[in-house]
């Protein structure tokens, strides 16, 4: 629109421009040639408004294909985040798995109230695991308006169980 304007201005410039320069003192141009010159400046001014109208819709064409862009790339980018997350809690329920079964392994040789404490431990760990590993699996359902609501469940979910995990391990040291 800068440019339009712009672009009228300098026409109309020219425009007075020429009728100063062209009358001399006193004298008046014809009214045709004023009706030509009238007629030349709205012609070009059309024309400029085509030319402005057309640039218009080609950068509003570039800026929707930009924008898509954009989309198609934040979208990507947090399937790809979504993917290395999931992966990454999986790998830590695996590595929990181990670390109960160790415990597991480590209660047999514990007798009394010390097996019933730790036998109790190892049950809600086993029951964490369990939530978490849901949790996982809902998680890959969930939307992405809705994962990180859900991924703030499961990192809750997978501190708490690391931290049973930590005293349940300091009961059979």
């Amino acid at each position: 629109m800068k440019h339009s304007a712009t672009k009228i201005f300098i026409l109309a410039f020219f425009f007075a421009l020429a009728m100063i320069l062209g009358c001399g003192e006193g004298e008046k141009p014809p009214e045709t040639a004023i009706k030509e010159k009238q007629e030349e400046a709205k012609e070009e001014i059309k024309e400029i408004q085509e030319e402005a109208k057309e640039e218009v819709k080609e950068i509003q064409e570039e800026v929707k294909e930009e924008a898509g862009d954009v989309v198609d790339s934040v979208t990507e980018f947090t399937i790809e985040q979504k993917e290395e997350y999931s992966a990454k809690i999986n790998e830590q329920l695996l590595d929990m798995e181990k670390k109960i079964q160790e415990l597991k392994d480590q209660a047999q040789t514990m007798e009394g109230d010390a097996r019933e404490s730790i036998d109790q431990q190892i049950a809600e760990l086993s029951a964490m695991h369990e939530k978490a590993s849901n949790e996982l699996s809902k998680l890959k359902d969930h939307g992405m308006e809705t994962w990180s609501e859900a991924r703030q469940s499961l990192d809750n979910t997978m501190d708490q169980m690391e931290q049973a995990y930590q005293y349940a391990k300091s009961k059979v040291e």
